[in-house]
């Protein structure tokens, strides 16, 4: 639902204390795709639903269980209540709760080959998975439809993010090559997922404006246990698989 510019403006008033109008209606008009409904995912998409993006496609295939809740902030009122349906939908009417000024599409199948196509209209991939083999996926989509991807990853107290453009960095595959999915789960600490939920959404409004200098080409690392943030500077992978022949690698 869109409101009168009077009502807009006041909306973001505190905001556009740091962006300007300009950059405000870039917000306004991004297409935003985040693959993952939970925990981190949790934080993005309210974060950019706050901020005002004007459209957001989220996709999920699992459904909340119990075990989530110290992280997936969500889901509490949906499994108090019963609620069966799967993530994305509840996600979808939880940032439209938000702001109904966002239009959202939602989709409860897996990211896959199969999926590329349901987000080619998205200006930026937001990486909130908890899958290696399907992050892989979806940096092989992101240089394959050369789209901007904001990747955040935890594992208890510590945190990492990075943004991958294709043709200026290299890519997922460059960095996390001889990284595969592991047999447990990695442990999961609500505040230290929405932290790193957060800076991924500022990441990704940084790309929307134009502002500041992304992580590109960069795992920005950072224990919350010491309060250290380091920065590790990857290299292209000259034999990727992914980014090698791509047009955007000849043209880096």
């Amino acid at each position: 639902m869109r409101v009168s510019r009077d009502a807009y403006m006041d909306r973001y008033d505190r905001q556009m204390m740091e962006f300007s109008e300009e950059e405000q209606d870039l917000i306004r008009s991004a297409r935003v795709g985040v693959i993952g409904c939970g925990g981190l995912g949790c934080s993005v998409c309210t974060s950019l639903a706050m901020a005002g993006v004007g459209h957001l496609t989220v996709m999920d295939p699992d459904t909340p269980e119990i075990s989530n809740l110290n992280r997936q902030f969500v889901y509490s009122r949906p499994i108090r209540d019963g609620d069966k349906r799967y993530k994305a939908e509840i996600m979808a009417e939880w940032i439209t709760d938000i702001n109904d000024e966002v239009e959202v599409e939602a989709h409860v199948n897996a990211f896959d080959e199969t999926s590329w196509s349901i987000f080619d209209d998205c200006d930026i991939m937001v990486d909130c998975l908890d899958s290696i083999s399907v992050r892989k996926t979806l940096n092989r989509y992101c240089v394959a439809r050369d789209k901007p991807l904001v990747h955040g990853g935890i594992d208890g107290f510590e945190g990492e993010l990075c943004t991958i453009i294709p043709g200026r960095t290299p890519c997922l595959e460059c960095m996390m090559k001889d990284i595969y999915d592991s047999d447990s789960a990695a442990a999961s600490i609500g505040s230290i997922v929405m932290a790193v939920g957060a800076m991924q959404a500022t990441d990704v409004l940084k790309l929307i404006t134009g502002r500041g200098a992304e992580l590109v080409g960069s795992f920005l690392s950072v224990d919350f246990a010491s309060g250290r943030f380091s920065s590790i500077r990857f290299n292209r992978d000259p034999n990727c698989p992914v980014c090698k022949d791509s047009e955007a690698f000849q043209q880096y």
